[in-house]
């Protein structure tokens, strides 16, 4: 079974961002970027919740609580969305092999996209996504 998330629809978003550093201005600029991008790119998305993990590593989703907090939203149905946005993948995720993470996501029908990638999707802007 699929879904598809046209990125040209009105869809709502979270923002999830982290910072190795305890440094809160990092995560406000990791936001604002998201958003300045959601702007440029004119996408008619709706911010519908901001989750952040401050000093925390990104080798291991387990330990950061703001990450869980969104994931445990999404499962007690306190948060949709169609889209996880992040400044880069390497905020959600510093294990590139690590798959778990993403069929989570996409368990909850969730597409991650990231602002060094303009928030496209690698085949075209009707993203497809296996169930």
């Amino acid at each position: 079974m699929t879904f598809e998330i046209d990125l040209f629809d009105t869809l709502d978003f979270v923002m999830y961002a982290r910072s190795s550093s305890s440094e809160p201005q990092r995560l406000n600029q990791q936001f604002d970027q998201i958003l300045q991008q959601v702007q440029a790119l004119g996408r008619p998305w709706n911010c519908v919740g901001r989750y952040h993990d401050l000093g925390c590593s990104g080798q291991t989703a387990g330990q950061r609580p703001g990450f869980q907090r969104l994931l445990n939203d999404l499962r007690t149905g306190q948060l949709e969305a169609q889209l996880v946005l992040v400044e880069s993948l390497d905020r959600l995720n510093r294990q590139a092999e690590d798959v778990t993470l993403q069929t989570e996501l996409d368990d909850f029908g969730l597409m991650l996209l990231a602002t060094d990638q303009l928030f496209c999707d690698s085949q075209s802007e009707v993203a497809t996504k296996a169930l």
